[in-house]
């Protein structure tokens, strides 16, 4: 029986970035199974917090909620 990894994943399709870049009126983000902030647009960082100045520890959203 093969090995599965079960880490979430951390990469984002392109797809999805292209779709975020297409919502300039939404806020919008992609969260990875154990919450950390993996991509946003403009307008989430300006209405939340310009994750891209984050250590990538610090882009979690329930540790940011809970500690």
């Amino acid at each position: 029986v093969p090995v599965r990894d079960t880490a979430p994943l951390r990469e984002v399709r392109p797809s999805i970035l292209a779709l975020l870049e297409r919502l300039p009126h939404t806020a919008g983000f992609v969260l990875s199974a154990t919450f950390e902030v993996l991509a946003w647009n403009d307008l989430a960082a300006a209405l939340m917090e310009d994750f891209g100045t984050l250590d990538r520890a610090e882009r979690n959203l329930a540790r940011r909620a809970f500690l």
